[in-house]
């Protein structure tokens, strides 16, 4: 593991992710974990713009649920999270599920604003989860073998250090 410098701001680092994007008949619901280490020689509190995909035809994504932050003003492509750091060195994570519809069967993961933090991630996670029934779908990354769990099928991309070079966009049919 790579040891940073701390940040003279006192800002955290984002250290890790993991992503679950879930294809449903109507829209797509993502389920992000991030972890996030403090520089700060005490506890501070953060706040965080978490953008969404706004682009025609989405719709405002609907938050389901927040943890490790709270909620605070909502804009249709964006909310700001209200996070609370420990103290230098200690990790906090922060969780959020929305769901979002984008138009005809379509998904869009906003990986490339981890750029805006100035260095690559030490880990990075992303699964896709769809009915077994459905087809592969389109992706704007190169798609690994499928897994299969019971109704579900399910692509997994890990790596480690992660540095994003372009969204995850996904396409996909139904019966």
């Amino acid at each position: 593991m790579t040891a940073w410098p701390a940040r003279a701001d006192g800002l955290p680092r984002f250290v890790r992710e993991r992503i679950v994007v879930t294809l449903l008949e109507e829209g797509f619901q993502v389920e992000g974990l991030y972890v996030f280490r403090s520089t700060a020689p005490g506890e501070m509190t953060f706040s965080l713009q978490y953008p969404f995909p706004a682009e025609p035809g989405a719709e405002p994504a609907e938050v389901l649920e927040v943890r490790g932050a709270r909620l605070g003003a909502r804009a249709p492509d964006a909310v700001t999270l209200l996070v609370p750091l420990h103290p230098a060195g200690q990790e906090t994570v922060v969780e959020i599920t929305y769901r979002q519809r984008m138009g005809p069967r379509r998904a869009r993961y906003l990986v490339t604003t981890a750029l805006a933090w100035g260095r690559p991630l030490e880990r990075a996670e992303f699964l896709v989860r769809a009915p077994r029934t459905w087809s592969n779908p389109r992706c704007s990354w190169p798609l690994p073998p499928a897994e299969r769990h019971g109704q579900t099928s399910e692509w997994r991309w890990r790596f480690e250090p992660f540095l994003p070079r372009s969204e995850l966009d996904l396409e996909w049919t139904s019966p």
